[in-house]
């Protein structure tokens, strides 16, 4: 934008120049004319055009000053939103750089806590089911123990009367003495 108000402003002082010429042609031909019809001598004529052309220099010179300096301001003020622009950039990388931070702050903590949440979770659960293994064994054996020893009360009581039988009936004595059972 500010090389395209340059631009413009170049075009106007070229556009103002030659409308400068032309009309300093056209009053230097209508002073010529008017001169020749007003009967005045060469001398007169000459100091009436040079007062009109320095009237006329005088003119372009205060235009010309005055575009100088609209140009003068528009350089002021190109520098002024170009300063601007820079500060406006540099909050802008001041903050992008901050929210950067700020995001890569809060994804490394949402990792922590995801990777954090996600092994004690893994770890729990496998600690959890070593325990519930253990605790279902001690379960499961505690009643294969008890019928084992309900087994070998029951053996024990059969040996028993297998002996008691074989005290009183000698075919049993025979019978226990193959089974390798010892009558006392």
């Amino acid at each position: 934008m500010p090389l395209k108000i340059v631009k413009d402003a170049a075009m106007k002082t070229t556009h103002l120049n030659i409308r400068i010429l032309m009309i300093i042609g056209i009053l230097f031909f209508q002073h010529f004319s008017a001169l020749a019809d007003n009967g005045l001598t060469d001398k007169e004529r000459l100091i009436k055009l040079e007062t009109k052309v320095d009237e006329g220099f005088k003119s372009i010179n205060k235009r010309h000053d005055d575009l100088k300096n609209q140009i003068q301001d528009m350089k002021e003020q190109m520098q002024k939103m170009n300063a601007d622009l820079k500060n406006d950039m540099r909050d802008m990388n001041a903050d992008l750089k901050n929210d950067m931070r700020n995001m890569y702050s809060d994804l490394s903590s949402f990792m922590y806590w995801g990777f954090g949440l996600t092994f004690t979770f893994v770890f729990g659960g496998m600690i959890s089911i070593v325990g519930f293994i253990l605790w279902d064994r001690r379960t499961f054996i505690k009643p294969l123990a008890d019928d084992i020893e309900e087994v070998k009360n029951e053996q024990t009581l059969i040996k028993d009367i297998i002996i008691s039988f074989a005290n009183q009936n000698d075919r049993m004595a025979k019978f226990s003495q193959q089974l390798g059972i010892q009558p006392a």
